[in-house]
């Protein structure tokens, strides 16, 4: 019984994976100014990484059968490993400056953007442009 919705107990997240995951999430998160809160609630549910990602495996078959989510086991195997948890606070915090910068020189526009992109890739949807 290893393999239990398929979700193996050895499954590892490569390390090009965890690092696209960690800059979609960082890029989505400065954007929409949640800097502070994101980064306090990483930050506060660092030592329970392992807890929560279990109980997105528990929360699973919930999930999945309401929501067709493409990355759901990658992220939960991210949030797992309490390295990848710093990465992304790292990142997120990097990223909020570089942002701050191009916002006080003009360089970024609101709303340039494409609306519900972060969840349109999570779900795994192509956009309807094209």
């Amino acid at each position: 019984m290893d393999d239990i919705f398929g979700l193996s107990a050895s499954e590892q997240l490569s390390d090009e994976r965890a690092e696209e995951l960690i800059e979609r999430f960082a890029k989505e998160v400065v954007e929409r100014n949640l800097t502070a809160p994101v980064i306090f609630l990483l930050e506060s549910s660092k030592p329970f990484t392992f807890i929560g990602s279990q109980a997105l495996v528990f929360l699973s078959p919930i999930v999945q059968s309401i929501f067709e989510f493409k990355s759901y086991n990658d992220i939960r195997l991210m949030l797992e490993n309490r390295e990848n948890v710093e990465k992304l606070i790292q990142k997120i915090e990097a990223m909020d400056v570089e942002f701050r910068e191009k916002l006080k020189r003009g360089e970024y526009e609101y709303g340039k953007e494409e609306k519900g992109g972060f969840l349109r890739w999570l779900l795994g949807r192509k956009s309807k442009k094209g």
